[in-house]
């Protein structure tokens, strides 16, 4: 190994309970990253070799890109991780990520309440790290979280609200990053106007109540003298005023439609009727059929209808015209 990282680094695994609980581990936490992996899982201990995580977010610093042939075509480096977790009242384990240039090593343990702490790590090419330490910190947590706490639930993963911090275990920074993550959910929310988002926003507003029973539990856990109470009153006024924006485009949608409806009912009501009219219509003084022996153009008939049917029309959707 060519140099080793002093420093400690923290961050939280997420738990309502207020409790980790390995036996809630499973293979569907691992295929959160990929379905590419070996494992060994057992009541005591999990294995899991060549874990393939070149689809986690931060892991793009290790792709690294190999030349093919001639024609400067190239392939990306696939990177791996090694990952061992030990049951107990403090669960102990070890990371392993590499490729076929780099590998980084680190241990670490959780405690009961989600308390993650890594001591450091070690690489074979630490040269090729330098600048990047954030960023492999930042994917082995990822990794070690993904497993012991699953997110595929997750709409987005709950990675980007939950911030490592270096040296000690800053819980201030890690409550007021929920904060800022539902801030910017809805922020993200007020600045989409198309209409096929409001699905996925209503979604969010249901995730966006999980990430504040999480920290919920997370100011439980260690907020012990209360002083960070108010980032969860700001969280729940963020959500109302989310909540506020998402039904007020809810109502104006539904609104629309029942506008859109309705006008193109009396439409198609307009266009029966006169198509009806028309059937009775005198063509000859001996018809049968002699139902409109009138001095009205057939014209003005349709005027006549269409006046009827606007009128309906209006009378009919006088409150949604009034809103809108």
């Amino acid at each position: 190994m060519d140099k080793e990282q002093s420093s400690n680094w923290f961050g939280w695994i997420p738990t309502n309970r207020g409790k980790i609980n390995f036996s809630f581990i499973s293979h569907n936490n691992i295929q959160a990253i990929s379905k590419n992996f070996k494992s060994t899982i057992t009541k005591e201990q999990i294995i899991i070799q060549n874990l393939d995580i070149s689809t986690i977010s931060d892991s793009y610093k290790f792709k690294q890109y190999k030349k093919i042939n001639k024609q400067k075509i190239y392939n990306e480096i696939t990177s791996f991780a090694n990952i061992k977790i030990t049951d107990g009242d403090i669960f102990k384990g070890s990371i392993e990520i590499y490729n076929e240039d780099i590998k980084v090593e680190s241990d670490f343990i959780i405690n009961s309440n989600g308390k993650i702490e890594f001591s450091g790590y070690i690489s074979n090419k630490f040269d090729l790290l330098n600048g990047f330490e954030k960023e492999i910190q930042t994917v082995m947590y990822i990794i070690v979280k993904t497993i012991v706490h699953g997110d595929s639930h997750h709409h987005q993963k709950i990675d980007i609200a939950l911030p490592i911090t270096s040296n000690e275990f800053d819980i201030k920074l890690i409550s007021e990053s929920f904060v800022d993550y539902i801030k910017l959910v809805e922020k993200n929310i007020k600045n989409q106007k198309e209409c096929h988002s409001n699905l996925r926003n209503e979604i969010l507003v249901y995730e966006i109540n999980g990430y504040i029973s999480y920290l919920k539990t997370f100011l439980i856990l260690f907020d012990t003298d209360k002083k960070l109470e108010n980032n969860l009153k700001y969280a729940e006024n963020i959500l109302i005023s989310l909540k506020s924006t998402v039904e007020k485009r809810k109502t104006k949608v539904t609104n629309n439609g029942s506008i859109l409806t309705s006008l193109i009912t009396f439409l198609g009501l307009f266009i029966s009727i006169n198509i009806l009219m028309n059937g009775f219509w005198m063509q000859d003084k001996n018809d049968i059929i002699n139902f409109f022996q009138t001095n009205y153009s057939r014209l003005e008939i349709m005027g006549w209808s269409f006046i009827a049917i606007l009128f309906s029309f209006y009378f009919y959707n006088n409150s949604n015209l009034i809103k809108y």
